[in-house]
């Protein structure tokens, strides 16, 4: 009887200091766990402020370019006038006299109002990709 309550005894001693081993490791495996959320959350904060600057880059970037269009835009709308004026202009010479001049003006004027024109269209397209 005396050596079966020692082995109980040793037994109880052994199921203790395993119990603390455990608690041990899992102490060792919280302070782990809590050190990569903490590497983890500074990583995650550095993503976001380096993202939300690139954000802003690109919004200033197609704010530039929305202006530039804006600008070309006018540019194109102000040579149609022009284009609109002399074609008012020439169509009063009478053809017969000036029939050389006028063609030469009408071709240079369509040939500038196309040129402008495909400009403006490929900016547009391009600012639709952005």
């Amino acid at each position: 009887m005396i050596d079966e309550n020692e082995m109980i005894k040793k037994h109880e001693e052994q199921l203790f200091m395993t119990k603390n081993q455990m608690l041990a490791r899992i102490d060792v495996l919280k302070k782990q766990i809590s050190g990569a959320m903490d590497h983890y959350r500074i990583i995650a904060h550095s993503c976001r402020e380096k993202i939300e600057r690139e954000e802003i880059l690109q919004n200033e970037m197609l704010m530039d370019l929305k202006e530039r269009v804006d600008k070309l835009n006018d540019m194109c709308t102000d040579i149609n006038n022009q284009a609109d004026d002399m074609i008012v202009t020439l169509n009063t010479y009478n053809a017969g006299k000036s029939d050389a001049l006028y063609m030469i003006t009408a071709c240079s004027v369509d040939f500038i109002v196309r040129f402008f024109q495909q400009i403006y269209t490929t900016i547009i397209s391009i600012t639709k990709v952005y």
